[in-house]
């Protein structure tokens, strides 16, 4: 058994938690097909592990879909994320 102890200045508050069992929670089949896809590239590349956006581009190749244009979005430091928001 794994014990991790949390703050209470960690709580997740209610509000989120319940956007969570909204919107995650029923998706979360489909995020354990992307982590077996992953693992399963992985495994045959290792060097892909500090490859993260080919890694996703290969899954969603695997599944027959384009990449999202995201995919493709970088960070400019120096820009607050407040501005992005």
């Amino acid at each position: 058994m794994l014990v991790i102890n949390l703050s209470y200045g960690e709580k997740i508050h209610k509000e989120r938690q319940e956007g969570f069992k909204q919107k995650v929670e029923p998706r979360l089949n489909t995020l354990s097909e992307l982590g077996n896809c992953i693992s399963n590239l992985v495994m045959d590349n290792i060097e892909l592990l500090d490859k993260g956006e080919e890694l996703l581009a290969r899954c969603y190749a695997i599944a027959g879909l384009n990449k999202p244009a995201w995919l493709d979005l970088r960070y400019e430091g120096g820009k607050r994320l407040a501005q992005y928001c």
